[in-house]
C-alpha cells in the first residue's frame, strides 16, 4: 500500500501484497549476487543511470569519476585540495555511511 500525504513529495510503502512478499527472496538472491560480483562495471552504462536520475532530480548533476579499487578512490580523493569543500556537506557521515557501513557489514557477513 501507498501512503502520500500533502507535506510529504514522496511516497512511502507502508503494507505489500502477498505476491509482493513473496517476491523479497528473490530480489534479496539478486541484489546479493549483484553486490557479490567482481565483475568489472560498464562504465559508460552506469554513467548513462547515474545523469538519467539527477535529470529527473532537482539536484545538480556530478562529476562522474571511475576508480579500479576502493584504496584508489580514497587516494584521489584525499590528495584533492580541501577535498571536503570539494564534496559538499559533511564528508565524515557521507563516507560513514557509504563507505565504511558497507566494508562492516561485508567482513561481518564474511566471519559469519
Amino acid at each position: 500500500m501507498l501512503r502520500r500525504t500533502n507535506d510529504m513529495p514522496k511516497c512511502i510503502i507502508t503494507e505489500l501484497s502477498d505476491e509482493e512478499e513473496a517476491m523479497l527472496p528473490i530480489y534479496r538472491d539478486k541484489w546479493r549476487s549483484l553486490g557479490r560480483s567482481t565483475e568489472s562495471i560498464q562504465q559508460e552504462k552506469v554513467a548513462t543511470v547515474i545523469k538519467a536520475a539527477y535529470t529527473v532530480s532537482d539536484y545538480p548533476e556530478p562529476e562522474i569519476l571511475f576508480y579500479s579499487s576502493l584504496m584508489t578512490a580514497i587516494g584521489k580523493i584525499l590528495a584533492i585540495e580541501n577535498f571536503k569543500t570539494y564534496l559538499g556537506r559533511n564528508i565524515k557521515i557521507k563516507f560513514g555511511k557509504r563507505v565504511i557501513d558497507h566494508l562492516q557489514h561485508g567482513i561481518k557477513q564474511q566471519l559469519e
